[in-house]
C-alpha cells in the first residue's frame, strides 16, 4: 500500500514529502509532549481563539453569579408579595375593626342619648314632685292660701267649662295651684299653671302660656309660669314675650307682666 505523502517546507522554498506515517508520529508526540501542544496551538490559533475558553468559563461564572441574584431577587419578589398579601390582611382586619368600633360607638352614643333622655325625665319627675309638696314655699310670698289642686279635682271643675280636648291638655300641665291675691280691695282667687322642667326652654314657655290661655278661657284668672334648674335664653326671651313668670331655682322673674295678662284675661272672660 502507498503511503500518502505531505508537502512540508524545507528552508525557506522547498518542499519536502510528508508521510502519514509521519504525522501519526507527530501525533503520537505531541500526546506525549503537552508543552509542544502549546506551542503548536500558539501557532496554528489567533490570540483570541486561545483567550476564548478563559472568556467562556467567565461568561459561564457570570452567567452563574446572575442567575443566583435572580433567584435570589425572585425570593425577595416572594417575600415581597407575602409581606404586601400580609399587609392587606391586616389592613381589611383592621378595617373591619373599625367599622365594629364605629358601630359600637353609634350605639353608645344612642345609648347616651336614651340615657341622658332617662335622666332628664327623672329629674324632671323628681323636681315635679318637689314644687308640688313645696308649692308654698315658692308661692307662699306671692299668694295666700296656696292650694295645689289633684288632677282629679281640677278634671271636674273644667267639665262645664272647656271641651274634652282642652281638658286633657290642662290636665297635661305639670303642677295646677290656687291662692288669693290680698293686694285687691276683695280677695282674688288665682289659678297658677305650673310647667317644670330641669332645663326649661322656650317649648316649656309657650305650653305654660297656652294651658293658662285655655283656662282664662274657662273663666279663670290664671298666671302661666315655668320653674327649673337652669333658664336657657331663649326661655326667657319668650317668657317675656309671652308674660310667663319664670322661676329659676326659686327666683322668680316676670311676675308682674304675668299677673297682669292673668288679671286681664280674669276680666276678658267674665265679660265673654
Amino acid at each position: 500500500m502507498a503511503k500518502a505523502r505531505l508537502p512540508r517546507h524545507v528552508g525557506r522554498d522547498k518542499l519536502m514529502p510528508f508521510e502519514l506515517q509521519d504525522f501519526h508520529d507527530l501525533v503520537r508526540f505531541l500526546r506525549e509532549h503537552p508543552d509542544w501542544r502549546e506551542e503548536l496551538r500558539a501557532l496554528l490559533l489567533t490570540q483570541e481563539l486561545l483567550t476564548l475558553p478563559a472568556l467562556v468559563r467567565e461568561l459561564a461564572e457570570a452567567v452563574k453569579g446572575l442567575a443566583e441574584r435572580v433567584e435570589r431577587l425572585e425570593g425577595l419578589q416572594q417575600q415581597m408579595l407575602a409581606t404586601q398579601q400580609g399587609l392587606l390582611e391586616v389592613q381589611r382586619q383592621l378595617a373591619e375593626r373599625l367599622d365594629r368600633l364605629e358601630d359600637g360607638m353609634g350605639e353608645l352614643n344612642r345609648r347616651t342619648a336614651r340615657l341622658e333622655d332617662d335622666v332628664g325625665d327623672l329629674k324632671g319627675s323628681v323636681l315635679e314632685q318637689h314644687y308640688r309638696t313645696h308649692a308654698y314655699a315658692y308661692f307662699g310670698r306671692l299668694l295666700r292660701r296656696v292650694r295645689v289642686l289633684e288632677f282629679r279635682e281640677v278634671a271636674e271643675i273644667l267639665e262645664d267649662r272647656l271641651s274634652p280636648n282642652e281638658r286633657a291638655q290642662v290636665l297635661l300641665a305639670d303642677v295646677v295651684l290656687t291662692g288669693q291675691l290680698s293686694a285687691t280691695p276683695q280677695p282674688t282667687e288665682l289659678w297658677v299653671i305650673v310647667e317644670v322642667s330641669f332645663r326649661i326652654d322656650r317649648q316649656d314657655v309657650q305650653r305654660a302660656a297656652q294651658r293658662a290661655d285655655l283656662l282664662r278661657r274657662g273663666g279663670y284668672r290664671t298666671v302661666a309660669t315655668v320653674a327649673g334648674r337652669q333658664v336657657t335664653r331663649g326661655a326667657r326671651t319668650a317668657g317675656a314675650g309671652l308674660k310667663v313668670a319664670v322661676l329659676e331655682d326659686g327666683r322668680v322673674e316676670g311676675w308682674e307682666a304675668a299677673l297682669d295678662r292673668a288679671l286681664q284675661g280674669g276680666e276678658q272672660a267674665s265679660q265673654d
